[in-house]
């Protein structure tokens, strides 16, 4: 595959530098394109760090280092609330009013500690580890993902494409929302691809938004350019299969390129059953998610995981389902 004028493009074996910040629970970012991703993991809890690497699919990644270190818009110590439900913890506070409108019931959003963090800011830590460009950036700091994106902003514009949990009611106090996220990127030339998931306060998909996951991508590539190529992959492997192409087709690559990176990328992705496989990890995420966050007991997969295993066709999707985690 090469460039009209300039030297040839390997999207296959080209290096993803990929950001996770607030990788409790683990890494599961990009499992079409994990071979050629270096993954830097951040959570600020020292227990979730421990089993960060464990939890996640790390064998697949071409490397994953994970980092004890709270993210923020400034360096400095912050006060962590650690909530009952760890994964609500946060440098904001839960508002309990909100809370309570949102789920009548459950406390998993209870402070139960308060802890000291040292933090440091996304431009920081690539200044030090020499990082120039990074190609995936995710983002679930439970209200804190603006302060960050907003400390970091020197380094927006050689940032590929963005994955951040939003929400659309403030769960934490002076927390902000989907739409000012949604302002800030827009004005640093990032535009809104669409929502990995949403999640409502009563699972009814019209029900009550209270928070998703969005996809944001830069505007600005050089034409033709390995990065650009790599962005509309990423894309792609995020579900977003025509926005990666229309992206591909902005800088510059012929429809013949196009349809070659597409058919490339689904079948490392294993095509529509890796999306149907995507899916029903996703609802079942999301799933225990609204129940962890409710003070609910998750439900436990293990049942479906015997199933599976019957199956040769189960016993590869087991390599994915894993991450749905019961406990």
């Amino acid at each position: 595959m090469t460039r009209e004028h300039g030297q040839p493009i390997d999207p296959v074996n080209s290096s993803i530098m990929v950001v996770d910040i607030g990788a409790d629970g683990g890494v599961f970012e990009l499992p079409g394109l994990a071979y050629r991703c270096d993954v830097h993991a951040f959570d600020a809890r020292p227990d979730s760090c421990d089993t960060i690497a464990k939890d996640s699919n790390g064998s697949a990644y071409r490397s994953l280092t994970v980092h004890n270190h709270g993210m923020a818009g400034r360096p400095g110590l912050r006060r962590l609330y650690v909530t009952k439900q760890p994964q609500a913890s946060s440098l904001l506070k839960p508002d309990p009013n909100i809370i309570q409108r949102v789920w009548r019931e459950g406390d998993g959003f209870n402070v139960i500690a308060e802890m000291e963090i040292d933090c440091i800011t996304l431009s920081a830590f690539c200044a030090r580890e020499g990082i120039t460009r990074i190609d995936h950036i995710k983002i679930d700091t439970q209200g804190t993902e603006l302060e960050i994106l907003e400390g970091a902003a020197d380094m927006l514009s050689r940032i590929s494409v963005i994955s951040s949990e939003v929400e659309f009611v403030p769960l934490y106090q002076e927390q902000p929302l989907f739409e000012d996220i949604l302002g800030f990127l827009r004005s640093h030339s990032f535009r809104f691809i669409g929502f990995k998931e949403i999640i409502t306060n009563d699972g009814d998909p019209n029900g009550k938004k209270i928070w998703g996951e969005a996809v944001f991508a830069n505007t600005i590539f050089d034409p033709q350019s390995e990065t650009a190529m790599t962005a509309g992959q990423i894309l792609m492997d995020l579900g977003f299969m025509a926005d990666g192409k229309w992206l591909l087709a902005d800088c510059g690559f012929t429809e013949d390129v196009i349809g070659k990176v597409a058919r490339d990328q689904a079948a490392h992705s294993g095509g529509s059953l890796h999306r149907l496989e995507l899916n029903l990890i996703g609802r079942a995420q999301a799933l225990n998610e609204q129940r962890r966050r409710a003070g609910k007991k998750p439900i436990n997969f293990g049942l479906i995981k015997s199933v599976l295993t019957r199956f040769k066709w189960g016993q590869r999707i087991l390599g994915i389902v894993s991450r749905v985690r019961a406990d």
